[in-house]
């Protein structure tokens, strides 16, 4: 599939709503993107042959291999291309803005602020598990290349699973308790249309104070609890408009919103378009 470096970097900006692209590419020496700001999404690069080249905000420059796969977390400068040296650089990539519920998983592997390789033997992956990684990752390109909304559900669900993979070889290396975030991100999912103060979800947690509680859930899921319970609220209602024939108003109560009027300001705030035009979509 032949691609010439003369397609536009940043046309992912021209599809502010999208939650999945991905594609694949064959280029030649002199390919680079450079994206001072980074994008406000996370950007998967898996190299199948040749060597590419990211340059950290440092002046630093990382090598990606054939067969490794780069993770940048949204914000991260971009600064990549085809390494000089090898001359050319065969890889996939994926930009995702990923469901809320990805939210505990993905902060490990895509939440260090920082690029982060993967590849066989490292991060405590073994060579049959990062081949797999590769295998689902290619078949995230092929379903999301052929955009049926079947081929688009088998895209976001593979892709869950290469995070999914990643994430548990990440915790395994740093030998992080899983319990704290298990058991609050649970909770919430349960109890998602009734009224979740700090008070109540540090009970559900066990002997934590409230004040403590909500130190230690910022410090695990990188937002306050209010920000991340209005996250989940506003991702579940727009599955609801997406794939049911919800009302804005039911959709909003089912989500845990109260007034239907402030659900449709924090949507529109969230997603860029009111969720009236969600659910005609």
């Amino acid at each position: 599939m032949p691609v010439t470096p003369e397609k536009d970097p940043n046309y992912i900006y021209a599809h502010p709503y999208a939650t999945l692209i991905a594609d694949e590419y064959r280029m030649r020496g002199g390919y680079r993107i450079v994206r001072p700001g980074g994008t406000d999404d996370h950007l998967m690069l898996l190299t199948r042959t040749g060597r590419g080249l990211f340059r950290t905000p440092r002046g630093d420059t990382v090598p990606l291999a054939a067969g490794s796969l780069a993770v940048i977390p949204p914000g991260v400068p971009h600064d990549y291309g085809t390494d000089p040296a090898v001359g050319k650089w065969h890889f996939l990539w994926v930009h995702v803005h990923a469901p809320k519920d990805w939210q505990p998983f993905l902060g490990i592997p895509f939440g260090r602020g920082r690029l982060t390789v993967f590849a066989r033997g490292a991060h405590g992956l073994a060579p049959d598990a990062f081949r797999r990684i590769q295998s689902l990752f290619r078949d995230v390109v092929a379903h999301t290349q052929r955009g049926t909304a079947l081929d688009r559900a088998f895209a976001m669900n593979a892709l869950e699973n290469i995070c999914l993979r990643l994430c548990a070889a990440i915790r395994r290396e740093d030998a992080r308790p899983d319990a704290f975030v298990d058991t609050v991100n649970a909770f919430i999912r349960e109890h998602l249309s009734e009224r979740l103060t700090v008070a109540r979800l540090a009970a559900a947690t066990g002997a934590l104070s409230p004040s403590r509680f909500a130190h230690t859930f910022t410090a695990a899921f990188g937002v306050s609890p209010q920000a991340y319970v209005e996250s989940c609220r506003l991702e579940y209602a727009k599955r609801l408009l997406e794939t049911t024939n919800a009302s804005v108003k039911e959709a909003s109560y089912a989500a845990g919103f109260a007034d239907p009027l402030y659900f449709s300001r924090r949507f529109r705030r969230a997603y860029g378009l009111p969720p009236r035009e969600i659910a005609k979509r």
